[in-house]
Formats: structure tokens, sequence, C-alpha cells
């Protein structure tokens, strides 16, 4: 003998079902009958037992971060809002994306930028996608920007460059370097030789 189940009064989400009808009759909101429970419709979440709202895209209203990040990651719900979450920058509505490393993929200028400031996206299709580049007043060592010598005193070996990186962030020993004040910053008893910050022997 089949068991037949009718649906009673009360229904919440993850309540039992067997057509949309019987959970959105008793419930608000996009709900909908999925795998015989009353769950949100897609795009939508819970707001409470009964009641399902809908997410919400970059720029549009929120009451919970849930409505952010059902349709985009990295976002949550900030005075009112969808908003990307610290550490990211918009795309468009659809996207909050990570800072973009030099000589990497990038969408965007500000997304070059929170890698570094003196870096942009050098679009291959304009406004669409591109690689993180220096900017033109600086070159590349490394992972970072360096600002460009403005001269360059040729009268030794050393060839000591007088630069705007004078008074940047000191680099460590084995790292590569393009000043010696660059390594002296970190340890005064290192130059930078043949690129690369190293101990300075004195001789006698």
């Amino acid at each position: 003998m089949a068991i037949i189940w009718w649906p009673t009064r009360g229904h919440q989400l993850g309540s039992r079902c067997h057509h949309d009808e019987d959970c959105t009759m008793e419930m608000s909101g996009g709900v909908m009958c999925d795998e015989g429970r009353c769950e949100c419709s897609p795009h939508h979440v819970p707001f409470n037992k009964s009641t399902c709202i809908q997410a919400s895209l970059l720029g549009f209203g929120c009451v919970l971060d849930s409505q952010c990040r059902d349709r985009v990651e990295n976002s949550s719900c900030k005075n009112g809002s969808c908003r990307c979450d610290a550490g990211f920058v918009p795309f468009k509505r659809h996207a909050c994306l990570p800072p973009a490393q030099l000589g990497k993929i990038c969408y965007s200028e500000e997304q070059c930028r929170m890698w570094d400031s003196d870096s942009k996206c050098e679009y291959i299709i304009p406004n669409v996608i591109g690689r993180c580049q220096c900017t033109p007043a600086s070159h590349q060592l490394g992972v970072q920007c360096l600002p460009r010598a403005v001269d360059v005193d040729h009268n030794d070996n050393n060839a000591v460059e007088i630069s705007s990186f004078e008074n940047s962030t000191p680099v460590s020993l084995g790292l590569r370097c393009i000043s010696d004040s660059q390594c002296s910053a970190a340890d005064p008893h290192s130059r930078c030789l043949n690129g690369m910050c190293d101990c300075r022997f004195n001789n006698g």
C-alpha cells in the first residue's frame, strides 16, 4: 500500500515538501521545494526560518553579509550596500579582485596599484585584460617597482647611483639591489656588489 504524504501547515526552511507551492503558500521571498525540503531559491539567502531574501551584487542594498557573498566572493554588507572586503578591489558589479603581482594578469589599474603603487595595468585588450607592469617613472626589481635613478656617478667601479630610492626600504644580504645605500640601510657593513647585497670587507 502506497503512503501518500500531505503537506502540513507551519512550513519553514528545511520542512518537508512535495511541490514548490507547499513552501510558497506559507513562506515569503524566493523559496522552492528542493529534493523534498523547503529551501531558498537560487541567488536567495535565508533571512529567518520562513523568509528568503534576494542576494545582491556590488553597490546594491543589503542587510546581511550572506546576500553579498552569495553573488560576489570576498564581499560583505557595509553600511547597507555590498562592498569588497579589505584587501580586494571591485571589478564592475560582480567581482572583488585580489592584488595583482608584477607580470600577472590584471583587469584594472587598482588591482596592480594595490600590490605596488608604482605599477599599472598594461592592457592587452583595452580596459578588459592586461598584465601589471611598472610605470615609466620606475623599473622592476624582483616583484617591486623602484624609482629610476636621476643621475649616476661613473667615477669609480661601483657606479654609485644617486636616486630617489636612497631613503626607501632597506635591502638585506643576499637580495637584489641597485645601490650601496639600500644595503647599508639594512646592514652598515654591507654594499651592493654585482646587483646583490654582500658583506663589505675592510682591507688591511
